[in-house]
């Protein structure tokens, strides 16, 4: 179902139970196991370029207020006490764009992070760590060593599956069979899983099922639409349009058929559940963007319920007050991404600029998750116009687009899902 963006109505935990239908695909010994692992998306490690400190580096600030690439180091560091403070943790999965644009020095500062987790750590292959495509603002160090996706199965071998390939399937935890998938395009941020990808996950599905293993599918890209605009045809999907594979049609249907309940994604920088024919689709906003959350992930091999908690950084040394800081950031560059909209649209830019500052806490609330927002076009504009009658009814249009990205069930952050599998 679509879901997102908005305000954020709940404080603490809140907590839902969703019947589907009972899952029995696991062996008499494992019934009663509970496998808990962690989940974080997107930690877009980065340091300065040689010669430059985090003050001075020009390509440090490249996403303006969404990423903060400044801070990365020490949000991953806090993420990683936090992980480690979560008891009797069977692993943890990171969910692609481990570095800010995959420069190797970048690679090298996250290996010497990633030991300090206790639990087995598996990650995966993000769109920033490929080769990326050219881009003009300056803001990728051009003299930076860039790895492409095809070394990091040797590079982060410690942390990865067999066989060399950028897709892999692992035994985490009894009973449980990981499935990481490759989503990634040379030189292109859009995602797709190709044929090949597609027959061998066929194949690891059907061992899964023959050795009573729960499959557990995680890739960088979104699958379902997690949002309205993630469809095309859909008024603003320009400024989503490269966060689902495009293959998500025949991606699906074998999932389906061999009964995947849950598919882990990162990318969207944003805490979503959504649930389409049978299968709950999480995705897990960034480290780097506000709110900076992580999850909790505890499987009941028995019951087949899935329990989901979400944990955010509230502080670190150089932001100690990091919840606001961060989302004043994003609020300040969602009003810019709203405004560019607004005026590449031809309204014009007094007009625009009031629009925009009205709703520049969406990204934050989007991002947040659980979010529900009712913007009104008389908030915008007391006076019941904007000043050009015939601008009125296209911005109405505009907040009702938004309002429509409000959440549906399930919830976000907090829930107890109900797994169903073939």
């Amino acid at each position: 179902m679509h879901k997102r963006i908005a305000l954020l109505v709940t404080a603490g935990l809140l907590t839902a139970v969703l019947v589907i239908a009972n899952w029995s695909c696991v062996s008499p010994d494992e019934s009663e196991q509970i496998v808990t692992f962690a989940v974080l998306a997107d930690p877009h490690i980065a340091l300065p370029a040689l010669g430059y400190t985090l003050e001075t580096c020009p390509y440090i600030d490249a996403e303006g207020g969404q990423k903060l690439h400044r801070e990365s180091v020490e949000l991953f560091t806090a993420a990683i006490e936090m992980v480690n403070a979560i008891p009797s943790l069977d692993f943890v999965v990171i969910l692609g764009d481990l570095t800010k644009d995959s420069e190797r020095y970048n690679h090298v500062k996250l290996l010497e992070l990633l030991p300090q987790f206790e639990a087995p750590v598996y990650v995966i292959v993000g769109n920033h760590d490929r080769v990326h495509p050219p881009r003009p603002d300056g803001t990728i160090d051009p003299d930076a060593d860039i790895v492409d996706a095809h070394e990091l199965p040797t590079l982060y071998e410690a942390y990865w599956g067999p066989h060399g390939k950028t897709y892999y399937g692992v035994t985490p935890a009894p009973g449980v069979q990981l499935l990481a998938l490759d989503s990634t395009r040379y030189r292109d941020h859009k995602g797709e899983i190709n044929e090949t990808q597609l027959e061998w996950l066929r194949s690891a599905l059907k061992a899964a099922r023959q050795l009573d293993r729960l499959p557990v599918v995680m890739l960088h890209h979104c699958v379902a639409a997690h949002v309205p605009a993630f469809v095309e045809g859909h008024p603003v999907h320009d400024l989503f349009g490269d966060m689902m594979i495009y293959n998500g049609e025949e991606l699906k249907p074998v999932l389906k058929e061999f009964g995947v309940p849950f598919v882990l994604s990162g990318h969207f920088h944003v805490q979503d559940i959504t649930e389409e024919d049978g299968i709950y689709y999480i995705a897990t906003g960034s480290v780097v963007t506000y709110p900076h959350p992580i999850r909790i992930m505890e499987l009941d091999l028995g019951s087949g319920l899935l329990k989901v908690t979400t944990r955010v950084i509230e502080s670190i040394p150089s932001q100690r007050q990091l919840q606001a800081y961060s989302e004043e950031a994003l609020a300040g560059w969602f009003e810019g991404v709203v405004l560019e909209f607004l005026a590449g649209a031809g309204v014009p830019e007094e007009v625009a600029k009031r629009v925009a500052e009205h709703v520049r806490g969406g990204g934050g609330e989007l991002a947040a998750g659980d979010a529900q927002i009712q913007y009104e076009f008389e908030d915008v504009f007391p006076e019941q116009t904007s000043g050009i009658s015939y601008l009125d009814e296209g911005l109405k249009m505009f907040l009702r687009l938004l309002n429509d990205f409000s959440a549906t069930p399930p919830p976000d952050n907090n829930v107890i899902l109900q797994l169903h599998t073939g």
